[in-house]
Order: structure tokens, then C-alpha cells, then sequence
């Protein structure tokens, strides 16, 4: 958990930075409408940071040996 903390606050506070982002702002915008409507932008950056990068963490379990 400790070595994938620092690659998950980075994917946050870059979200954060392009909040503004066409892509970004368009998967936020989503998020609200089908998943949580009362949902802050840094509380959507956290979960879709976490989300992304333990989902990653777990496919190199699952296959150690290819290319992720």
C-alpha cells in the first residue's frame, strides 16, 4: 500500500490540475450523472485515482511477466 500511495496522490493532484480538461471534466461529468450526483471533484479525483492505480497494481499481479 505504502509504494502505491505516492503513484496515486500524483494521478489525484493531476486530475485536480486539469479539472478544467475537456477528457477530464467529461469523465467527471459522468461519474455524477450514472454513478454519484452528489460528488465533489476531489472526492471523484481521489476515487479515480485510487481506482486506476490499484486496478493496475492488481493486472501485473495477475500477469507479472507482460507488459501492462
Amino acid at each position: 500500500a505504502n509504494a502505491l500511495s505516492a503513484p496515486t496522490k500524483y494521478l489525484k493532484d493531476a486530475l485536480i490540475q486539469y479539472q478544467k480538461d475537456t477528457q477530464v471534466s467529461s469523465i467527471f461529468k459522468n461519474f455524477k450523472e450514472y454513478l454519484y450526483e452528489e460528488l465533489s471533484f476531489e472526492d471523484f479525483s481521489d476515487a479515480f485515482a485510487q481506482t486506476l492505480t490499484y486496478s493496475l497494481f492488481i493486472a501485473k499481479l495477475n500477469h507479472p511477466f507482460e507488459k501492462i
